[in-house]
């Protein structure tokens, strides 16, 4: 699963997929995204680049599926919803498309659940995700959009719904701990939520769930 096409989070499939070297990649399942929309609205940080090569190296493949929101799949014991991806709610917000396309989902079994939220942020799509699931978006374990920086705001009631034991960050040092960046301020948000805040600072990352 590829949340959206900025380089930290697409360019080692980019590597991996025209040379996967016995690594097997059955399937693929990742945001739609308009290219002429993108190249429109593309700042220097958005790594078309990046978007270029995804659709090069898999313009041949049959295993690429676009998610649209609401989709859901089932894997043994594992159930995974999709709650955003690329479509005209993404449009509608006017904000950072590239990165608000991300695939938000949760990961669910009988014991655990996460919600991966990839770098989806904004009070728009806050809002909305909480409007339209409210308590399906409840999950024990929550990724911060966006690193945790300038992510869902508080106000919109989003952590709120979620409600997660375990709140993770995947960010650098001075993302976390800068005034320059809100990531340290919403830790402490969660914090008071009664959220224990795991921080990787490093790569590469895992956890098991």
């Amino acid at each position: 699963i590829i949340t959206h096409y900025h380089q930290d989070h697409i360019d080692s499939f980019n590597a991996i997929y025209p040379d996967s070297q016995g690594i097997e990649i059955k399937q693929v399942y990742i945001t739609p995204l308009d290219s002429e929309l993108f190249y429109s609205v593309a700042q220097e940080w958005d790594d078309v680049d990046s978007f270029d090569t995804f659709n090069e190296i898999t313009k041949d493949a049959d295993n690429i599926n676009y998610v649209q929101r609401d989709d859901t799949l089932t894997f043994d014991d594992l159930t995974i919803t999709f709650f955003n991806a690329f479509d005209q709610v993404v449009i509608d917000c006017r904000e950072d498309i590239p990165n608000n396309d991300s695939l938000v989902f949760k990961m669910e079994t009988d014991d655990r659940s996460i919600l991966i939220c990839g770098d989806c942020h904004s009070n728009y799509m806050a809002e909305y995700l909480v409007d339209t699931y409210g308590n399906k978006l409840s999950a024990d374990i929550l990724q911060c959009g966006h690193h945790g920086n300038n992510s869902m705001p508080e106000e919109s009631g989003f952590y709120e719904t979620v409600s997660p034991e375990v709140a993770i960050f995947d960010t650098p040092d001075k993302i976390m701990t800068s005034p320059v960046y809100t990531a340290g301020a919403l830790a402490a948000y969660l914090q008071a939520l009664d959220a224990r805040i795991v921080w990787y600072n490093t790569a590469p990352n895992v956890f098991g769930f």
